[in-house]
């Protein structure tokens, strides 16, 4: 049995120029790189960089998973969103990091246990579909409502 991950980090309101792409091919020579997407798996081998570091400087929302169970999902929404209270807030299976300008919620599952290989990859292209249709922005406000208790149904 070997060793599996997946990475998938893509930009939503905007694109990755030259530099941020070659930066990005710097991390990692065998992944696919786009204007808008990075995508790379592993086996017996790791990303060259931290997820949430990539997160917070060039992309929008991500996904991450491995054959031994471990899932994580980022969402990346603008400075400010969420209250102050929960600004570098950590439990089991949700993670809040923020820059300047960012703040990023990283949920995670760490013992799932159905196993994952490559042929499943495809599987997690609805992934790619979901993405094409969430604006980070619109997920902010709808953020705030729910941080001030109000409906979600309002967003």
């Amino acid at each position: 049995m070997s060793e599996y991950q997946y990475y998938k980090f893509e930009c939503l309101a905007g694109y990755l120029d030259a530099k941020a792409r070659q930066a990005l091919r710097a991390i990692s020579s065998r992944a696919e790189i786009s204007a808008t997407s990075f995508q790379v798996y592993y086996t017996f081998s790791d990303l060259k960089a931290e997820p949430f570091e990539l997160m917070l400087k060039y992309f929008d929302i991500g996904f991450y998973y491995a054959d031994w169970g471990s899932i994580d999902a980022y969402i990346k929404l603008p400075a400010g969103t969420l209250p102050d209270p929960l600004l570098g807030f950590s439990i089991d299976g949700f993670h809040v990091h923020q820059s300047d300008e960012w703040q990023l919620l990283i949920f995670s599952l760490e013992k799932y246990d159905e196993y994952f290989d490559d042929d499943h990859a495809d599987d997690f292209s609805a992934f790619s579909q979901f993405t094409q249709r969430v604006n980070p922005r619109e997920s902010a406000s709808c953020l705030r409502y729910v941080a001030q208790g109000l409906s979600p149904v309002l967003c």
